[in-house]
């Protein structure tokens, strides 16, 4: 009995001493944690529809926790209804804090804010995306979200009023001068602000802007571009909402003398302006004729009239519409009789004639080649092709669009670049059209760049 005793009061000694044993012994095995980075993005905009010349505000947050190994950064962009991006930015190239986020930044918090004013009517979509390569399924991972901001063009305003803008002569020589007319009609908001825009080749920033309605004398600098110029007016409410808006071109040309057959400044003139030229098939051309002649001696051009192409003549008031139905250079002409004030009557007049050209475009198509899938260090392919049916068009310039780098190619070349870091590259491309083909483009894809996977072999001694 003294035995069995002894051992029942050494028992709670003997079940520690086991619970220390196995406490040790657990503390010697290896411990698996597993972890993975949380986060949050989001993306807002603010209007989310409006017009053409409105201004619309991005808005884009992320946040980060978690992350123990690896790196993490975002992607944000806006692209336009051409496939052109209007904003690009990446946290570890573009925007603060100009780095990729690695554990040690952890928890991160930003917002990012962007402007954008919609140039063009259509769809822009703004995107927000976040690559993590670390503690994530997998090891990668790449997530996204977008919102679109909807821009119609200002002739669809709920307002039923017009602004028109015309220019003559239609074509100068540098040190002359254009009359630009500006004229509104119908219902406009209250207190409009009117504006005209004068701007010279290639340009985007006005060289000279008037404001209000009435007649308007513009003098090209004897040594500025020649080309086609632009002049676009726009009637904006109170809130700088585009209500109506119109656009007219005229052509400088070099100071060479004058055609030994041109009139006389004293004689009626006729000339003819077309928009859209080049127009694609299925557009709705609109074609204003414009004369000058002293009124002290004329009467105005009656009849007036235009031919489009082997169509007949017809009567024409001033301005005519049609729809081109095939492709290809397509001439118009337009004649008037300008009836004399001191001797009305049929042979004391003139008649005067002009014609212009437009071109009327071919549908084609863009095919971008490229891989879906590649490992960071490997060299990617990325070819362009322009294509009108089954042939394709050499030598056609090309804009393609590799993240934010942009480069310019002719149609069947092919881009090499490196893919130096894990994400994903967007591709696309646009050909912005000459007068025999139209403009088209492609909304490309992404590139998905991922880290090469490690190999671990074992070599076992020989059996």
């Amino acid at each position: 009995m003294k035995e069995v005793s002894k051992f029942r009061s050494s028992r709670p000694l003997v079940i520690i001493s086991l619970l220390i044993l196995a406490t040790i012994s657990s503390s010697l095995k290896p411990s698996y944690v597993s972890a993975e980075a949380s986060y949050t993005i989001s993306i807002s905009v603010d209007p989310s529809s409006g017009e053409t010349g409105d201004s619309f505000t991005v808005t884009a947050t992320v946040s980060i926790s978690g992350l123990n190994s690896g790196t993490a950064y975002v992607i944000m962009k806006t692209i336009a209804p051409d496939g052109t991006y209007s904003y690009y930015a990446s946290s570890a190239q573009d925007v603060s804090p100009y780095r990729q986020w690695d554990p040690e930044d952890m928890p991160v918090s930003m917002k990012y804010s962007w402007t954008i004013t919609a140039e063009e009517e259509g769809t822009y979509t703004s995107t927000i995306e976040i690559i993590i390569d670390g503690d994530v399924p997998e090891g990668f991972l790449r997530d996204s979200k977008s919102v679109t901001f909807e821009a119609s063009s200002s002739s669809s305003s709920s307002t039923s009023g017009s602004i028109d803008v015309s220019v003559s002569p239609s074509s100068v020589q540098r040190g002359e001068s254009v009359s630009i007319s500006v004229t509104i009609d119908g219902y406009l908001p209250p207190n409009p602000k009117i504006i005209t825009h004068v701007y010279s080749p290639g340009s985007s920033n006005p060289v000279k802007t008037y404001y209000g309605t009435g007649t308007f004398t513009y003098s090209v600098p004897s040594d500025d571009a020649i080309g086609t110029w632009k002049v676009s007016s726009f009637v904006k409410d109170q809130l700088g909402n585009v209500a109506a808006s119109d656009s007219e071109t005229f052509k400088v040309v070099d100071n060479t003398p004058r055609s030994s057959d041109s009139q006389s400044s004293d004689v009626p003139r006729l000339w003819m302006t077309v928009t859209p030229n080049p127009a694609d098939v299925g557009d709705v051309v609109r074609v204003r004729i414009h004369c000058w002649y002293p009124q002290d001696e004329y009467y105005p051009p009656n009849p007036l009239q235009i031919k489009v192409g082997n169509s007949d003549w017809v009567d024409v008031s001033g301005e005519f519409k049609f729809t081109p139905t095939s492709s290809g250079a397509l001439k118009i002409w337009v004649k008037g009789y300008f009836d004399k004030r001191s001797l009305p009557g049929h042979n004391f007049g003139v008649w005067r004639d002009n014609f212009t050209t437009i071109f009327v475009r071919r549908a084609v198509m863009l095919i971008l080649e490229y891989p879906k899938r590649v490992h960071v260090g490997d060299t990617i392919n990325i070819t362009v092709k322009l294509m009108c049916g089954d042939k394709e068009l050499q030598g056609k310039q090309i804009r393609v669009f590799v993240d934010e780098g942009e480069f310019s190619v002719s149609s069947g070349q092919t881009i090499l670049i490196l893919a130096k870091r894990p994400g994903t590259i967007d591709v696309s491309a646009l050909f912005e059209g000459d007068q025999e083909y139209s403009s088209t483009k492609n909304g490309g894809g992404l590139i998905e760049v991922w880290t090469k996977p490690v190999l671990r072999t074992a070599i076992g001694a020989k059996a």
